[in-house]
């Protein structure tokens, strides 16, 4: 008589949740988020980078090296996984549109003359500020502040970059853009005016008290309906508005300004971020205005920061790796156990009655 095979799986208990859990798993243990600043590092040698650092200005890496161009613009869609930015300027047709991977990672070309002889712009523009706007689209919007125009692209390239929309002779540095409302606000730092953009036009946006003088930099707080900004001049400072013009007020002032350096918010933590391209600094504030200014991160002589940004990125939790692996084996277990009895059962109907 043969031997019936006794076999032991000390997971198989786990069988019946196992199935469960990977559904539920990333409910259940929601992924922590990392905050990182990300920015440009412009330098007088011309070995430029993308680099990031913790919000406190500690662990700073360069991410990619950019050579010979400027960079300028910077943006993070999370969701994707992609950092974007801009570089131009030096070179005949070297306007571009780059993305690489959050970590920096397989940097490529997504828009510029060569990989689209369609492609929109000045050969020697500057695209400047870029904004990823994530959602199912993928759309990406950035400037070119030599042809004072604004386009629209994908973040794959796939699709031919079209202008947006024409904006009046001036200087434009930094875009954002209210993804719940479809509107955008870029300055003019030329002519220190504000404008709403909407997907076929723009109005100007009057502020009460008349206090822009040079704004570049900009940043929107989609809930509350204000919008930040930094700017030299006689107005220097960080500064807040609604954005509908009214109840403008500023919040820090002093020589920290962000002359063309960008500025973005940590909303959760209620600090506004910006970089100053002349003193070489990232500095933090309070985004109602209280506290001090701390200063985040003092570049190196040569070395300027451009295009500053949040990102929260998600972070996988490790205990979703050892637990989902527990609850494969028991699904395997499950699963051989479910076999074995299929095979009893078919040897079971062969037998004499």
């Amino acid at each position: 008589m043969a031997q019936r095979r006794i076999r032991f799986c000390p997971f198989r208990a786990l069988a019946p949740v196992a199935l469960s859990f990977l559904l539920a798993a990333p409910v259940a243990l929601a992924a922590e988020e990392d905050v990182f600043l990300y920015f440009a590092i412009q330098k007088s040698t011309g070995d430029n980078a993308i680099a990031r650092s913790d919000l406190d200005g500690n662990n700073l890496e360069e991410l990619v090296q950019v050579t010979d161009d400027l960079v300028f613009g910077v943006s993070v869609n999370p969701e994707s996984g992609y950092l974007f930015y801009t570089t131009g300027n030096i070179s005949p047709n070297s306007s571009t549109v780059w993305r690489a991977t959050v970590k920096g990672e397989d940097p490529e070309v997504v828009y510029n003359f060569d990989s689209h002889p369609d492609f929109p712009g000045n050969p020697y523009g500057l695209i400047t500020g870029i904004e990823a706007l994530g959602g199912d689209d993928r759309q990406l919007l950035w400037l070119d502040t030599a042809v004072d125009y604004l386009y629209l692209g994908e973040e794959s390239g796939d699709e031919i970059a079209e202008p947006a929309l024409a904006f009046p002779n001036g200087e434009y540095y930094y875009l954002v853009v209210d993804t719940v409302n479809e509107v955008g606000y870029v300055f003019d730092y030329t002519h220190s005016d504000l404008y709403k953009v909407t997907p076929l036009s723009y109005e100007l946006v009057m502020l009460d008290g008349d206090p822009l003088s040079k704004p570049s930099a900009i940043a929107l707080d989609i809930d509350s309906q204000v919008l930040y900004w930094g700017q030299v001049g006689a107005n220097r400072g960080i500064w807040r508005v609604g954005t509908d013009g009214t109840e403008a007020e500023r919040i820090h002032e002093g020589s920290y300004s962000s002359n063309q350096g960008g500025l973005s918010l940590d909303l959760e933590a209620g600090m506004a971020y910006w970089a100053d391209y002349n003193l070489r600094r990232i500095w933090r504030g309070a985004m109602d205005g209280s506290g001090d200014v701390e200063t985040v991160l003092t570049l190196a002589s040569g070395t300027a920061p451009k295009g500053v940004t949040v990102v929260d990125l998600p972070e996988p939790d490790p205990r979703l790796g050892a637990l989902a692996g527990l609850a494969l084996l028991a699904l395997f277990c499950e699963r051989r156990r479910l076999g074995e009895a299929t095979e009893r059962k078919a040897a079971r109907a062969t037998l004499p009655r």
